[in-house]
C-alpha cells in the first residue's frame, strides 16, 4: 500500500492542494521553479513552495483589503475578508 502512495504522491498532493486553494495552485504551476529542475519532481519542495505562494497570496489579499476598500465592490470586500 505504501509503495502505491509513493508512486502517486506528487499527483495526490497536487490534487489536494488544487482543491484547497485553486489560486495558490495555479500560481505554483505557472511560477518558475525555485532552483534546478529536480525540485519540480520533489513533493516536499513542491509543498514548501506552495506554502510560500499561499502566504504571498494572503498578504496580497490583506493589502488589497486594507488599501482599496474605498473603490472596490462590496462583493470583493466580502470575498477578500474570508
Amino acid at each position: 500500500m505504501y509503495w502505491v502512495y509513493k508512486k502517486h504522491e506528487m499527483h495526490l498532493m497536487q490534487t489536494v492542494l488544487r482543491n484547497q486553494s485553486p489560486a495558490a495552485y495555479e500560481y505554483r504551476e505557472w511560477k518558475q521553479p525555485d532552483c534546478d529542475a529536480e525540485t519540480i519532481h520533489n513533493p516536499q519542495s513542491y509543498l514548501a513552495g506552495y506554502q510560500r505562494d499561499l502566504a504571498v497570496i494572503e498578504r496580497l489579499k490583506r493589502m488589497i483589503f486594507d488599501d482599496c476598500q474605498t473603490f472596490i465592490r462590496k462583493e470583493t470586500i466580502v470575498a477578500l475578508s474570508t
